[in-house]
């Protein structure tokens, strides 16, 4: 199992990329962090920024397929990408998590 960090810069693509992800049934779950305030240094200075967050688990062994369909949907600025694995899980979540997915 992995969580899927993606970061989106317009809130109106969130739910609808969540919604395709949970038809074609590559994830169960999916969490939608709105207005999430960013900061980074970059040229010198702070810089503060909005996103919204998808935390989407699912299989490893889907990461790929997931990364692929976002980027074919061609949203501008690129969505930022990365999956980190769920090590410990409870049983009970776990096959919830599971559940109807590929």
């Amino acid at each position: 199992m992995v969580l899927i960090y993606v970061s989106l810069s317009e809130d109106s693509q969130a739910s609808k990329l969540a919604e395709q992800l949970l038809m074609q049934r590559l994830a169960n779950h999916i969490n939608i962090i709105r207005n999430n305030e960013c900061m980074m240094y970059s040229a010198g200075k702070v810089q503060k920024s909005y996103q919204t967050i998808l935390l989407i688990k699912t299989k490893a062994t889907l990461y790929k397929l997931i990364e692929e369909r976002i980027q074919a949907l061609n949203i501008s600025p690129t969505p930022r990408i990365f999956s980190v694995p769920m090590t410990q899980l409870d049983a009970d979540y776990h096959s919830y998590l599971t559940n109807d997915i590929l």
